[in-house]
């Protein structure tokens, strides 16, 4: 009876002593998980036919996921075992979606003002026209 009194103190020791930091720090799950998303948008902007039907290009997308794990230097598993601890944190997934949602707002701004920009800079033109020689 003491023998699994002794290994029942045990496990619970080794239980209660988790570590609860996350595999990837909150700013690093954003700048991927972010990338990750831009990456997967230009997956559906770039759309492969198959039997008359427009799909994502999956094909891009693996190949774009790699490089975006390789820039944060970051390997599949080590990704996917990061998303799963986020997972059972909502809350602080939540805090990681925050960053990332704000991140793609700022993105989304620039290109907005470079789009408006580039649009005001062609519309200025000697004469009201452009010239297409």
């Amino acid at each position: 009876m003491r023998f699994f009194t002794c290994i029942a103190f045990c496990t619970f020791l080794f239980t209660s002593c988790k570590d609860d930091s996350p595999p990837i720090t909150e700013q690093k799950m954003a700048a991927i998980l972010t990338d990750l998303h831009m990456a997967e948008s230009y997956a559906q902007l770039t759309p492969i036919s198959q039997d008359g039907i427009s799909v994502k290009n999956t094909e891009t997308m693996l190949i774009l996921y790699s490089l975006v794990l390789q820039k944060y230097q970051v390997d599949s598993t080590s990704f996917q075992q990061a998303l799963d601890w986020y997972k059972a944190q909502p809350e602080k997934f939540d805090l990681v979606y925050e960053k990332v949602l704000n991140k793609l707002s700022v993105l989304k701004e620039q290109q907005l003002d470079s789009l408006q920009q580039t649009s005001m800079d062609s519309s200025h033109t000697k004469d009201g026209f452009k010239d297409t020689l």
